[in-house]
């Protein structure tokens, strides 16, 4: 007896490893996608994964055994072959269930690696019990055992990986154990065969099945069987990705949709077909105080004001008949206070998932309570600024009464038309007095007609005037003081070109008032530039500028309120009411323009008179002459 010559083809032995390799990995991904599903679908990966590492084990087995050669031949018993594929099936499909229902279970992981391993031994075993060859055939039972705790444990490592350790690399070690675990359990396995002749003829082998090309074929078609599955758990891993992330993002969704809710300043309600409240947000208990489980059930027009509810009732239906609404509602909060809100709303019935009227509800005591407040406050303002200028006005015309006598009898007193007072200073005395009342009297009359400017009691009786005309006339009023100050005048032009349909004495008044300025503020030696320039949209703009002292932003702001003034000190150089500017700007506004300044401090200011297109004429034919003026404003 002696031994028969035997060897490994190592091409189809690397193949066997590769398979060996490829179905672990495959396997294992198939695998994984079991924990993610419920029981009917987790069923059919189980299959597949089982089908994956049961048919690749099968088929690494196969060629590693196509690898292996004998001097005696070989053939294979078809229904045993066929029995070792459907062991390792049932073998990986049984360990795969056990661990998958508790993969952090130690036992459970135990158990399966056990199963896997006695699965991959006895498919070996079964497969190498197909062999049908006149030689006998030894197994070393050290070797044996050696080869199926070889099985055993790396199935169970590599299980252990697979499941608890998600990373691609975890599977991909993991993948090389279970490899580890088939080829090794295969080869130690075979390493225990002994193969001795014996007195039977030979296998007449060569016209069977050609083992290279049957080799080829096993390869071929497990590695596309197991591509597919391999393609299969990846595009079901990115679909579950994908549909994991938009589920993510859903909730993110749902979460930042009942932040906003709860966070909201507004109440939002939805009404049924009755009116009764279904559904309400926290901002009606933080505003109302009202919690969800008070007011849902709850008719809500039980919660507005009785005067409103008719209203409201009728609102509603307009809604649901396609009307839009905005309304204010007074609603009793808990505590029996009154709270406005405003509502808007819009009939969302149609929608399955609303099926109702949505209604927001904005808190607006506030602001109610503070527009009360500040129309309260205006209304006590304009009553006492009314009260204010009558007061001025009676006060006004109590003091001209005795004023004119003051001033009439001082006439006399200087005239002496019942003879001499004796003593000149007498004659000095009255002058003064004279000049004195003259001059309250002034002040009054500037009074008078502000009141009468800001209550509207001013009557514009216009005439057609030449503004050249009128504003030399207030140049000669203020004669005194351009001489003592040796002002320089320029006008231009010197012809006007234009003529205005202006109050003869209103305008006077508003050019005294500003030339007065002009002429007070400037300096000795000053410059004072008077232009009538006729605007684009057919008005006329009338510049008075002079190179005084000038006015900031703020100053100008003083200069244009009632009775205040820019240097309100008692030692303030230059008299006045603080009316000039005011009463001008008033008076402008009653010719239906308006007064601008244009000023700063060391530059001067300039003073604009704007007169709209209406009152604007074609320039009169012959310019009246000025002593005419002079007489016209002393009868005047």
């Amino acid at each position: 007896m002696h031994h028969v010559t035997t060897f490994h083809d190592p091409t189809l032995v690397a193949i066997s490893v590769l398979i060996a390799i490829c179905a672990s990995f495959t396997s294992l991904q198939l695998a994984e996608r079991m924990v993610a599903y419920r029981e009917n679908v987790r069923l059919a990966w189980l299959c597949a994964a089982a089908i994956a590492l049961g048919g690749g084990i099968w088929a690494m087995h196969f060629v590693g055994m196509m690898a292996f050669h004998s001097s005696a031949g070989i053939l294979y018993d078809v229904q045993l072959t066929l029995g070792s594929l459907l062991l390792a099936i049932i073998a990986a499909g049984i360990s795969y269930r056990i661990v998958v229902s508790n993969p952090a279970s130690f036992w459970r992981l135990g158990i399966g690696g056990v199963i896997a391993g006695f699965g991959v031994a006895g498919m070996h075993y079964t497969g190498m019990a197909a062999m049908i060859t006149t030689s006998r055939i030894l197994y070393n039972p050290l070797l044996v055992g050696l080869s199926i705790l070889i099985a055993m444990a790396a199935a169970t490592a590599a299980l252990w990986l697979s499941f608890n350790l998600h990373a691609l690399w975890h599977r991909a070690v993991a993948s090389l154990i279970m490899a580890v675990a088939i080829a090794g359990m295969h080869y130690t396995g075979m390493a225990a065969l002994t193969m001795t002749a014996t007195d039977r003829a030979p296998l007449a082998i060569g016209s069977g099945l050609d083992q290279p090309m049957l080799a080829v074929v096993i390869t071929s078609t497990s590695l596309l069987i197991l591509v597919f599955g391999l393609g299969s758990s990846m595009f079901d891993r990115r679909m579950a990705d994908q549909v994991a992330q938009k589920a993510l993002i859903r909730q993110r969704s749902e979460r930042r949709h009942r932040s906003l809710l709860r966070n909201s300043t507004d109440i939002i309600l939805v009404l049924d077909g009755e009116n009764c409240i279904r559904y309400d947000t926290p901002a009606a208990e933080r505003i109302l105080g009202y919690r969800s489980e008070v007011l849902t059930g709850q008719s809500f027009l039980g919660f507005v004001d009785p005067l409103h509810q008719g209203d409201l009732r009728e609102q509603l239906a307009n809604l649901r008949r396609g009307d839009k609404i905005q309304c204010e509602i007074p609603i009793a909060d808990a505590g029996s206070n009154r709270k406005w809100l405003e509502l808007t709303g819009i009939d969302l019935t149609a929608d399955p998932d609303v099926n109702g009227i949505v209604l927001n509800l904005h808190d607006i005591t506030d602001r109610r309570r503070i527009a009360a407040e500040l129309t309260a406050a205006k209304e006590k303002a304009e009553t006492a600024d009314q009260s204010k200028s009558a007061f001025l006005k009676n006060i006004s015309h109590e003091l001209r009464t005795p004023l004119n006598a003051i001033i009439g009898f001082s006439d006399l007193l200087v005239q002496q038309p019942f003879g001499s007072l004796g003593d000149p200073q007498y004659v000095g005395f009255a002058r003064d007095i004279n000049a004195g009342g003259k001059k309250l009297l002034s002040v009054i009359n500037t009074i008078i007609d502000f009141t009468k400017a800001e209550s509207g009691d001013h009557r514009v009786e216009s005439t057609l005037l030449d503004p050249i005309t009128e504003i030399r006339l207030c140049l000669r009023l203020e004669e005194e003081t351009i001489q003592g100050k040796t002002l320089s005048i320029l006008i231009e032009p010197e012809m006007a070109p234009l003529a205005l349909f202006a109050d003869r004495r209103k305008l006077r008044q508003v050019l005294l008032a500003v030339l007065s300025n002009a002429t007070k503020f400037a300096p000795d030696n000053g410059k004072i530039a008077i232009t009538i320039e006729k605007e684009p949209d057919g008005g006329c703009t009338i510049g008075i500028q002079d190179n005084g002292i000038g006015m900031t932003e703020a100053e100008i702001a003083i200069a244009l309120q009632p009775f205040a003034q820019v240097d309100n000190s008692l030692s303030r150089r230059h008299e006045g009411t603080g009316l000039g500017l005011p009463m001008s700007r008033a008076l402008m506004e009653l010719h239906g323009g308006h007064l601008t300044i244009q000023s700063g401090r060391g530059v001067g200011t300039l003073v604009h008179l704007f007169f709209p297109a209406e009152r604007v004429r074609a320039p009169l034919p012959v310019t009246q002459p000025v002593a005419l003026i002079v007489n016209q404003a002393a009868s005047g």
